[in-house]
C-alpha cells in the first residue's frame, strides 16, 4: 500500500496497545471490557484493518480476532461503544478467532456512519501488546476509546 502522502491513494493511521483480559468465559464475550476505536467514515471506502501482537512466546494460547462492529444506541453524550458482540452489531470481522500473530480485517466497502474496532483475545485472563494500522481509500478518523 502506498499512502498519498507516496503517491497512492490509501490513508493510514497506526496505534498500539494492550489488549484487554476478558475474553470469552462460557460462550459469553467480555467486548466491552478491552480496547475499542472509533473509527468514522464519511464517505464510503475500502477498509483494511491490521492487528500484530508481539507474543510468539504463547503463540499456541493467543487466539485472536478483529471486529468492526455499529455502536451500542446510546445517549448521545456518551461516547460511542459496543458493549457486546452481537450477531445484528457486527459488520465485519477478521474470521474465527486464530493464533497467527497478525491477522487483517478487509472491509471491501464501508458505508457512511461510527463504527467501533475491537482487537479481542479468546482466551480470558491473557494480554498481549499489540499494534494496527488502519488502512482506507478515503480520508477517515479513527480515536482509541477509554476502557469502562
Amino acid at each position: 500500500f502506498k499512502t498519498v502522502e507516496e503517491g497512492g491513494k490509501w490513508y493510514n493511521q497506526n496505534v498500539q496497545g494492550t489488549t484487554g483480559t476478558a475474553g470469552f468465559v462460557n460462550g459469553e464475550c467480555g467486548a466491552g471490557q478491552g480496547p475499542q476505536y472509533v473509527l468514522t467514515i464519511e464517505r464510503p471506502c475500502e477498509v483494511f484493518i491490521n492487528f500484530t501482537h508481539n507474543a510468539m512466546d504463547k503463540r499456541d494460547e493467543v487466539f485472536s480476532a478483529l471486529f468492526l462492529c455499529k455502536p451500542d444506541e446510546a445517549n448521545a453524550s456518551e461516547p460511542p461503544r459496543c458493549t457486546a458482540l452481537l450477531t445484528t452489531n457486527i459488520e465485519k470481522k477478521s474470521g474465527n478467532f486464530t493464533n497467527a500473530t497478525s491477522i487483517t480485517l478487509a472491509a471491501r466497502r464501508v458505508e457512511v456512519g461510527t463504527y467501533i474496532v475491537i482487537p479481542m483475545l479468546y482466551r480470558p485472563g491473557l494480554a498481549v501488546d499489540f499494534g494496527m494500522v488502519v488502512w482506507a481509500d478515503k480520508p477517515f478518523t479513527w480515536a482509541s476509546v477509554a476502557a469502562f
